[in-house]
Formats: structure tokens, C-alpha cells, sequence
């Protein structure tokens, strides 16, 4: 913020071939100044500069809307201007820039809902699609027919819809076997991701341990979840990331 880039922000343009005097003074805090003079001229015919003069630069607090999304970067974002490249694959995929171009905090993508997808707001997220295809939930927010989530580097991105629940599945008992020192289960979720699960027994919450890679969920009997010998009622609930919920209830018979 202490150096003033309104004029220009380092670019020189010139609009002619003729010798131009040019004066750098650079100083420090302390008062030493480095001084360089030099004279520059243009040649006839040649490219100043590779990209198009019309195209919108991303600096700080850069923002730039259309029909199809709204981007806005931050101050202290991003370490250099670069020039604002997108494009749309099939009218629903949009290539925003190179995943590569480092970024120093997040920036705000908004995507607009179309008509057939508006009524499912609450249902829809932003997916980030890697390099290999795989589709990565990054959230997002719905407001008056658009999607907005903070994202932390550019890429492919598209807005996708999950109404589809998790699925609990039992592994190591039933109804008619008795269960040892732990229930185990296993669930999936088939696009936007578990957010939350809970068990219960005989109406008591029980601390279980779910593991994301292999969507393993685990309640032991230990110290902590003291379940007696006998009969006992379970409950399961999971909910992914857009808020579908699921639901398992069994009995089983512990040794």
C-alpha cells in the first residue's frame, strides 16, 4: 500500500517510435536513493505486449461479473496482475484461469443457477474438477438463483446437485449373532460428502470413530461407551454436506 500504482501500475505504453527519456529513483527509508536513466524507443511493427489491450487484468479488489459467474479477488490475493482468462466447456463447465497461478488467500466464485436446477438451491455446490476428473466438493451458498463459495485456487469448476442420502450398511453382526467389543458400519456418500454421523444406543449418544479413507465407521465398547450383556436398541444417522439425511435402526445382542 505505500507505493502509488495508479499511473500505469509499471506498464509503459508508447504510442510512437521516437526516443523517450526515462528516470528511475528508487529510495529506501533511511533516505539512499539508486537513480537509473535511460532512453527507450519503440520499434515500428513490433508487439508491446502478448495479450490484447481490451482484456480485464486481475489485481487487488478485482471484480468482474457476467450472465454466467461473478469473481472477486481480494486485496492481497494474488502476487502479480495476470490477464483474465475463462472459458465454458458445454455451457455448464468453467475453466477459470491455471490452477497453477499461486494465490496468497482465497477469492469468491459465484455460479448462476439456470432454470431447471434454481428450485434445487439448497441441493447444489460448487465441484472443483481435478486435473484426473475427480469431483471435489467445494461448497457454496445459495442465494437469489447463485451459488458463491470462497475457493483457494483457480481451475475447473461447475455446479453439480446431490439429493441423494448417505447409505449406512452393517458388517460384523446381525439380529441373530452377538457382537463382541465393537459395532462396525460403513458409509458412502455418493457426491458431495459425509458431513455428520451419530450413534446411539438406547437412546444415549455413543462416541464412534469414522475413518474417511476407507468410510469405515467404528463404536467400540471400552471405558468410554459402556454397554452392558443383553439385548440393545441402535440408531445411526449420517448427513452429507447438502443436508441429506439417513437413518438405520436395529436391535442387536451383545455377548
Amino acid at each position: 500500500k505505500i507505493y502509488d500504482t495508479t499511473v500505469g501500475d509499471g506498464f509503459i505504453n508508447l504510442k510512437d517510435t521516437l526516443f523517450h527519456e526515462l528516470k528511475y529513483v528508487i529510495k529506501d527509508f533511511a533516505g539512499n536513493a539508486s537513480v537509473l536513466k535511460f532512453k527507450l524507443a519503440q520499434k515500428k511493427g513490433l508487439k508491446v505486449c502478448d495479450y490484447p489491450s481490451n482484456l480485464d487484468w486481475i489485481s487487488d479488489d478485482f471484480v468482474f461479473e457476467n450472465e454466467s459467474f461473478k469473481l472477486s479477488v481480494p486485496e492481497n490475493s494474488i502476487y502479480d496482475s495476470v490477464p483474465l482468462k475463462f472459458n465454458w466447456i458445454d455451457d455448464k463447465k468453467l475453466i477459470l484461469m491455471n490452477r497453477d497461478i499461486p494465490l496468497k488467500q482465497k477469492f469468491v466464485l459465484s455460479l448462476k443457477l439456470n432454470n431447471q436446477v434454481d428450485s434445487l438451491g439448497s441441493k447444489t455446490f460448487i465441484a472443483e474438477i481435478s486435473s484426473k476428473g475427480k469431483v471435489i466438493n467445494r461448497n457454496g451458498d445459495y442465494n437469489n438463483g447463485w451459488i458463491t463459495s470462497n475457493l483457494k485456487s483457480f481451475g475447473d469448476y461447475q455446479l453439480m446437485v446431490d439429493t441423494v442420502s448417505p447409505k449406512i450398511k452393517q458388517l460384523n453382526f446381525s439380529e441373530t449373532v452377538s457382537v463382541g467389543n465393537q459395532l462396525e458400519f460403513k458409509l458412502t456418500d455418493n457426491l458431495s460428502g459425509l458431513k455428520q454421523y451419530d450413534v446411539w444406543i438406547d437412546d444415549k449418544w455413543i462416541l464412534s470413530n469414522y475413518s474417511f479413507k476407507n468410510a469405515r465407521l467404528i463404536v467400540p465398547f471400552n471405558k468410554y461407551n459402556r454397554v452392558e450383556s443383553g439385548l440393545h436398541q441402535c440408531r445411526v444417522e449420517a448427513k452429507d454436506e447438502r443436508n441429506n439425511f439417513s437413518e438405520l435402526n436395529f436391535k442387536f445382542t451383545k455377548k
